[in-house]
């Protein structure tokens, strides 16, 4: 699917460094990228999808909101 795919490229780009996770997860009934390095959660990407494209993209930096998904 595309997450996966999206995935495999961020794992390639250079900003993430050795100690990063990226991996697929649902999350609140959306499928979702997970960023973590050195095991914290630092970015969720959540995507809502409809008729099998990427309807809207919704992202959460916010720290007080990641660190209830740890």
């Amino acid at each position: 699917m595309v997450l996966r795919f999206l995935a495999g490229l961020l794992k390639r780009l250079p900003l993430f460094g050795e100690h990063t996770e990226i991996e697929n997860s649902p999350l609140n009934n959306e499928e979702a990228i997970i960023v973590r390095v050195n095991s914290q959660i630092i970015l969720a990407a959540l995507f809502d999808i409809k008729a099998n494209k990427i309807n809207k993209i919704y992202f959460v930096r916010n720290p007080d909101k990641l660190e209830r998904l740890e």
